[in-house]
């Protein structure tokens, strides 16, 4: 089981910054018109890294984060390139929607009996 959080925030940052992220796109075994979405694995692209103390971490950003939407387009079987021009076409300001995946603790098991 999977717990799934999901959150929009918007990234204000001044023209010497960056946003204070790396984006990773998923390797996809498949391509990409075929990639199905999953509870684990909802979205191609991922926050592959925060900056502590940057923008994104600010904002509440964090490693491991899938992107939903950039600027409130649809981006879940976008490929890396192209997601990377829609960011930098927001100039400073950038609104994101992403999912944090986590994973539900395995209940620990009792003793066994015989």
């Amino acid at each position: 089981d999977y717990i799934i959080k999901e959150k929009t925030v918007l990234l204000q940052k001044k023209d010497s910054e960056g946003f204070g992220f790396v984006l990773r796109g998923a390797k996809a075994q498949t391509p990409i018109e075929e990639f199905t979405p999953t509870p684990a694995f909802p979205a191609l692209q991922y926050l592959e890294s925060v900056d502590e103390g940057g923008v994104a971490w600010r904002a509440g950003l964090r490693m491991g984060d899938f992107l939903i939407e950039v600027n409130g387009q649809n981006v879940v079987k976008v490929g890396h390139r192209q997601v990377v021009n829609m960011i930098r076409q927001g100039g400073n300001s950038l609104v994101l929607k992403v999912v944090m995946v986590t994973r539900h603790p395995e209940p620990p098991e009792g003793p066994r009996r015989r």
